[in-house]
């Protein structure tokens, strides 16, 4: 496939792809009121999320969250009690770990790290939350964008697959440089950083991994036949 403009893909992807995942996650800047949540909520849920389907996501951080809201409580809590909790979303001992460990590092306050990185630029709260347990740059990322609100694209594996396919990384672009080349393609708002997050999303766990099914994809369908 020839490189396809990312404003094309966006448009195309809009008419076949549901971006209302993105409003399952819990965090401070929903647009829900009864939804908002905070950061360590989102960061919780972005790790429950690994290997599970939304339903399954949604239904494991909302029976832990109505049981442990805070951090405070999780870290009292038995990984026994927290795999019980996130069981709908499978992997639920090595999943119950992750918390744990991650509130032994948040603080004492349910907000002591928001408080800190909400007054940090992009680069510098991106390594701060990095030197959290469990935080790579893909959670960093997604924290940046969907907790505070920042202009961020995150590069999770299905956006890098899809990626290739689209022909953006015929130079062999690393993770941050294909994050900085796409984001060079959008509005600089964080929704248009969001909308192309859950559309590219979509379209790579939905059509473009490792089944390759074109003939359902609705972008090779509009582009080529």
């Amino acid at each position: 496939m020839d490189r396809v403009p990312l404003k094309e893909v966006i448009t195309i992807a809009r008419k076949h792809i549901d971006v209302a995942g993105l409003q399952s996650y819990r965090r401070p800047t929903h647009p829900d009121p009864e939804r908002r949540g905070t950061l360590f909520q989102l960061l919780a849920q972005i790790i429950i999320s690994q290997r599970a389907t939304l339903d399954n996501e949604i239904r494991a951080a909302e029976s832990l969250f109505k049981e442990y809201p805070h951090p405070a409580d999780i870290r009292t809590a038995s990984v026994e009690n927290i795999a019980e909790k996130i069981r709908p979303a499978g992997l639920q001992r090595s999943k119950a770990m992750s918390p744990r460990a991650v509130t032994e590092a948040w603080g004492e306050a349910p907000d002591d790290v928001e408080s800190v990185v909400t007054i940090m630029d992009d680069v510098r709260a991106r390594e701060y939350l990095m030197q959290l347990p469990r935080v790579g740059k893909k959670t960093a990322d997604c924290m940046l964008e969907l907790g505070l609100g920042r202009t961020v694209l995150p590069i999770e594996t299905n956006i890098r697959q899809l990626a290739d396919v689209l022909g953006y990384r015929h130079t062999r672009l690393n993770d941050t440089e294909l994050q900085i080349f796409l984001q060079s393609q959008l509005e600089q708002t964080n929704e248009a950083c969001a909308e192309a997050h859950a559309l590219l999303l979509g379209l790579g766990q939905r059509l473009c991994g490792s089944r390759n099914a074109c003939e359902e994809c609705p972008l090779c369908i509009e582009r080529y036949i």
